[in-house]
């Protein structure tokens, strides 16, 4: 009676489950067709989004540059146009975020318009534009067709020669601008691709692995972070390098196809609808690769069927609990203490063979220890990490294979209980006597009868202390030099201002610039520039081996802090670098001779350190640069009170004109014959309400550092056109002559803007003259030519500013279309009693009139001066002798009513 009924239960229990089995076979009969529909699905949904977002910014390239304006713009130089066009492409970076840049670059390689958008759209300055002719993406698109474009190689974007963080995945997209027939430049989109990116690697994540490959296999997503974009670094690491075989089947086209690694599903984009120009930096397309793996597939299923799966479990379970109580019921005679026995001896029995399985998978080292440390047991993981078999690995002591430590010496009082474990970082040895980095674990033995006895975790952490290494590497030390960078640099100055403060140390820190270091990049190109900061940083570092840092700053500025017992110290290494540097350096067969300036911060024990200690070596590096190359100065509190002050400029002067702070002041200029007032000298002057009076001197090369001279200028230029206007009213041939700053005149087409400003204010082109000092012939004579002549033909009258005093040729006289030259107030101070001066003006006098030049003398103060410039052919006089520099009002005041004397004594026609 009992088998019978024991049969009926094992009956029962069966049917569900042989009706459950039927329904998988059915259920495999569809898995593989579901599994290649799903993913040809998700693949052409990667490849649409691909698709669609590139060539929507080809159409958008190829619109942008037929633009009326562009156009227009590039064809007459026409101001507005260009303000147009930006405009234009501020409204398109608005509404397309992922433009990065907009650019239109002439066809000589000069950016002319540019609009960034980093969080909002902007427009570059002028003043900032760059030259790009040396760009790939500018050099590889001369000669693009009409309705032809460039659509560069997918990469990380790098600035200075740096990639770029965050990554800025990128892609340039270059459109030809032609005008009447001609390539007048292209117009570049860079367009961020992270956005496309990261939509594709949502698609792709799925469940089943998905990754992006480049044309040549390079990772762009990738089954590991540290893969992806790791041929921007240098490193080769490649799809075919896990996948030579699959890789294989890619290239000849294959799109579906299982090896060992899995199922595989690939597509590659192409645009092929677009007429692109391919070149060695052009988009050769990608590869979108899925793979699924039986196993990951099988636990999605099982997941998507969980609800069916625990129905059927309960159903068993009922099933089960049903059956054991029957059977319980069935078999009461059977003794009650012997069964309990018997099924407790069988689930312990299972339960140690199913934990000593587990044990000999684990990829964790497990070893199970006597009290005193002796190793009883070891699984295979362990064995392989400490590199002995199984048998030579019982019986050692595990304390004297932990490196030196707290483990080794307290690990008796760390013994926690299995709900707590404790890890520990240690050392520990392997049969060769070499280390390896580790996480221990120790717990007590479970149902052991040795309460003393424990078990050790042991999990090898050499990936990651090598991880974190490279990422300690890639925060503290220079990608291209090797030395360590700015943040390594903050940490030894820190520890720099401790130690004299409370060691009573003496060191001094030496900044050191390369002069003019842009010559090489310019002339020999940026890799040779690189190889030459690579040089300089080897001979630093074998010119300091015991520094207690030699540090890359930035660009081509370099860092020495050294121990010092006196200030000569210092100076000496100063000394030693230079005459290092004296010799030449050879890079790549290029003989290279560098020179340098150094700047030099001390840091005395006993006193307070300041914070900024870097600026007071910069600081002193910039005073050194003024200096004759190869020079050094030291940091002193005067150089501390100019910064300060520099920096109050600096923050100061961009608000100051839409504050109304600047006025325009005029000194009179007077005819040398008929001592009448025939124009003035417009000289432009600053008061700030914390600053007070500033001197042009002081504020006028921080105005054209920064670029705020071409907005004064041109406001100054309105000031003048409007009083010229004024004055002409009572003195008809009044003309106002105005200083302007070589930046301003070489950063726009200067006579197109006077032009401008004349047509606005109907005045005659002789109612201006624009006085150029002669450093704008030395910076770049073919444009001031160029830029000279077009103002001559103007009609406006142009004069050499402080003739004498700087870089004074006689050829520029006739080379330029000068109609003035003005003699420097030095030169007039000693006339007429001091020969040399009297000599050398009498001579500048005489050199004029030969080449039919008007003069003007500035700096008249007395009558003596007056009567001997005037007797020697000066034209115009200027200087504190007739009156000095006013207002407007008080000028108008004291002039208006002359000239209207004059006009009544003029007998009418």
């Amino acid at each position: 009676m009992r088998l019978t009924t024991t049969h009926k239960i094992i009956a029962s229990i069966l049917l569900p489950i042989i009706v459950f089995a039927g329904g998988l076979f059915l259920r495999y009969e569809t898995f593989w067709e579901e599994l290649h529909q799903s993913e040809q699905n998700r693949l052409n949904l990667v490849y649409t989004t691909i698709e669609n977002a590139l060539e929507a910014v080809a159409k958008d390239v190829e619109f942008v540059s037929q633009n009326p304006s562009l156009i227009i713009y590039a064809r007459t130089q026409d101001e507005e146009r260009r303000k147009e066009f930006e405009k234009f492409l501020l409204g398109l970076s608005g509404a397309k975020k992922n433009y990065q840049q907009l650019r239109y670059i002439d066809e000589n390689g000069i950016e002319r318009v540019r609009v960034d958008n980093n969080r909002s759209p902007f427009a570059v300055p002028q003043a900032s534009l760059q030259d790009k002719s040396d760009r790939y993406y500018v050099r590889e698109t001369q000669g693009l067709r009409q309705n032809e474009i460039f659509v560069s190689k997918l990469d990380l974007n790098v600035e200075n020669g740096e990639v770029e963080t965050p990554y800025k995945p990128m892609i340039r997209f270059v459109s030809p601008v032609y005008v009447d027939g001609q390539q007048k430049g292209v117009f570049v989109v860079n367009y961020y691709a992270q956005e496309f990116l990261a939509r594709m690697g949502a698609i792709l994540g799925n469940g089943i692995q998905g990754y992006i490959l480049n044309a040549s296999g390079y990772w762009l997503l990738g089954p590991k972070y540290d893969l992806e974009w790791s041929f921007m670094f240098g490193k080769e690491h490649k799809f075919q390098d896990l996948f030579d075989e699959e890789w294989a089947l890619l290239k000849e086209g294959e799109t579906y196809f299982s090896t060992n690694h899995g199922l595989f599903h690939a597509r590659h984009y192409f645009p092929s609808s677009l007429r692109l120009k391919e070149t060695p930096n052009s988009f050769s397309g990608i590869y979108i690769v899925s793979r699924a793996i039986p196993t990951v597939w099988a636990g999605l299923e099982f997941k998507e069927h969980a609800l069916e799966l625990i129905a059927f479990a309960l159903v068993i379970v009922v099933i089960g609990v049903a059956a054991r109580k029957v059977i319980l019921l069935q078999n009461a005679a059977v003794d009650r203490e012997q069964y309990i026995q018997r099924e407790l001896e069988e689930e312990l029995e299972a339960a140690e063979l199913k934990n000593t399985a587990i044990v000999d998978i684990s990829r964790q080292g497990i070893l199970t220890c006597s009290g005193d440390g002796t190793i009883l047991d070891a699984n295979p993981a362990a064995c392989k990490m400490m590199r002995y078999g199984y048998t030579g690995l019982i019986g050692l002591n595990f304390y004297q294979y932990v490196k030196a430590g707290e483990f080794g010496d307290s690990v008796s009082h760390r013994r926690l209980d299995v709900k707590n474990p404790l890890p520990l970082d240690v050392l520990v040895k392997r049969a060769d006597n070499s280390y390896f980095p580790a996480e221990v674990t120790v717990t007590e033995t479970p149902h052991s009868r040795l309460e003393s006895n424990f078990i050790v975790f042991v999990h090898d952490i050499s990936s990651q202390k090598a991880y974190e290494e490279g990422l300690r590497k890639m925060a503290h030390y220079d990608t291209l030099t090797d030395l360590p960078n700015r943040h390594m640099l903050k940490e030894c100055l820190d520890e720099l201002r401790y130690e004299a403060k409370a060691k009573m140390k003496n060191f001094a820190l030496i900044l050191l610039g390369l002069d003019e270091f842009h010559m090489v990049n310019d002339t020999l190109g940026h890799q040779i520039g690189d190889e030459v900061l690579k040089s300089v940083a080897r001979r630093l570092q074998m010119i300091f081996p015991k520094a207690r840092i030699v540090a890359r700053l930035a660009g081509d500025e370099f860092v020495i802090a050294l121990d010092i017992l006196k200030e000569k110290d210092a100076l000496v290494a100063c000394e030693k670098v230079i005459e290092d540097f004296s010799h030449s350096l050879v890079v790549n067969e290029h003989e290279i001779h560098i020179s340098m300036s150094l700047g030099v911060a001390y840091v005395f024990s006993g006193q307070e350190v300041s914070q900024d200690i870097l600026l007071h070596a910069d600081s002193a590096m910039h005073v050194a640069k003024g200096c004759p190359q190869n020079s050094f100065a030291v940091y002193s509190d005067k150089m501390g009170a100019e910064n300060e002050r520099l920096h109050d400029l600096q923050n100061r002067l961009p608000y100051a004109l839409g504050k109304g702070e600047f006025t325009v002041f005029y000194q009179p200029l007077v005819d040398a014959k008929t001592q009448k007032t025939v124009g003035a000298e417009a000289l432009l002057r600053w008061t700030n309400g914390e600053l007070g009076f500033v001197s042009p001197a002081e504020f006028i090369p921080v105005a054209e550092k920064n670029g705020n001279i071409v907005e004064i200028g041109d406001w100054v230029l309105d000031e003048a056109c409007q009083f010229a206007l004024e004055m002409q009213e009572t003195i008809p041939d009044f003309f106002v002559a105005i200083n302007v700053s070589p930046i301003q005149f070489m950063a726009q087409d200067m006579a197109q803007v006077v032009a401008s400003k004349l047509e606005t204010y109907q005045l005659s082109p002789k109612a201006l003259e624009i006085e150029l000092t002669e450093g704008i012939l030395v910076q770049d004579p073919e444009g001031a030519r160029k830029a000279l002549k077009d103002m001559s033909d103007l009609g406006v009258s142009v004069s050499i500013d402080d003739f004498g005093t700087g870089y004074s040729s006689l050829s520029y006289l006739s080379q330029y279309p000068f109609k003035t030259l003005k003699i420097d107030r030095s030169f007039i101070m000693g006339i007429p009693h001091d020969k040399p001066s009297r000599g050398l003006s009498a001579a500048i006098l005489s050199m004029a009139k030969e080449l039919n030049l008007q003069v003007i003398a500035e700096g008249t103060e007395t009558k003596e001066q007056v009567d001997w410039l005037a007797a020697s052919g000066a034209h115009i006089l200027q200087g504190y002798y007739f009156d000095k520099p006013m207002p407007k009002e008080q000028f108008k005041v004291r002039y208006f009513d002359e000239g209207l004397e004059e006009a009544a004594n003029t007998p009418s026609s």
